[in-house]
């Protein structure tokens, strides 16, 4: 599917799902605009404000015509396993999910999905697939399959996966998934890997859950303006995030063998 016409897609539905927790509970709603939410700390400890710095890292990384083909393409895998692993960013659509249901916002929305290992007691935290796994049912419950099928397309598990596990060939034709672990070969050629990149990466961004100077946007515009404060109230402040273009990754035809 051509990742303009997915991303529309995405648009519409979150635009949707925004809009829809907010009528139900305003202030659940400003919670859940903040991921990964863990009370007072210092800064420099969210995991999900780093995927937002990481992608203006690979930006230009990735499309600088200087650096080997090969060395992009790597670089790129470790960006889309980076970008499908940001559970904290996924905290957002799941908090309003939540407001859905009538619940409250919750600090640690996934925490339900957490096992405890049999042997040594020690927490298993989620992967990527789990989490997503989660969402997309979450969405389907509440009747919202054009959520469902739009979270369900953002990422490719099988190339998280692949590169994770070390399971991939970077060759003349593409990425090749190698299926080490009995799991299917699979061939993404350049312009397929190329658009999954950009998918995932315009997901977050774009039209997404990206996170800007500590505020949630939703297409480039603020997810979320303060109503005008009454007249004897506090005043509020309105968060004006800049725009976020995703980032467009472009391998060219050069050959890599």
């Amino acid at each position: 599917m051509p990742t303009d016409a997915f991303m529309t897609r995405a648009e519409a539905a979150i635009d949707a799902l925004f809009a829809d927790a907010r009528t139900k509970s305003e202030i659940d709603f400003v919670l859940a605009l903040n991921p990964e939410f863990r009370g007072i700390q210092d800064a420099g400890w969210s995991p999900a404000e780093e995927v937002l710095r990481a992608i203006e890292d690979f930006s230009g990384f990735l499309n600088d015509g200087g650096v080997a083909i090969r060395l992009r393409v790597r670089a790129a895998l470790g960006f889309y396993c980076n970008l499908c692993e940001a559970s904290g960013l996924y905290e957002v659509p799941k908090n309003l999910m939540r407001i859905l249901d009538g619940q409250k916002h919750h600090c640690w929305p996934f925490q339900d999905l957490v096992e405890q290992h049999t042997r040594t007691g020690e927490a298993i935290l989620p992967n990527a697939n789990k989490i997503m796994k989660n969402l997309v049912g979450h969405a389907k419950a509440l009747g919202r399959d054009e959520l469902a099928t739009v979270l369900s397309e953002a990422f490719d598990a099988e190339l998280r996966h692949a590169f994770a596990h070390a399971d991939y060939v970077i060759w003349a034709d593409g990425v090749r998934i190698c299926g080490k672990h009995f799991t299917k070969k699979r061939l993404l050629p350049f312009p397929e890997f190329q658009a999954l990149v950009n998918r995932g990466a315009g997901f977050i961004t774009e039209k997404g859950i990206g996170v800007t100077s500590g505020h949630t946007t939703l297409a480039g515009r603020p997810a979320y303006r303060s109503r005008p404060a009454r007249a004897r109230g506090p005043r509020c402040r309105t968060a004006q995030p800049r725009r976020r273009e995703h980032i467009g990754v472009t391998f060219g035809d050069k050959t890599i063998a």
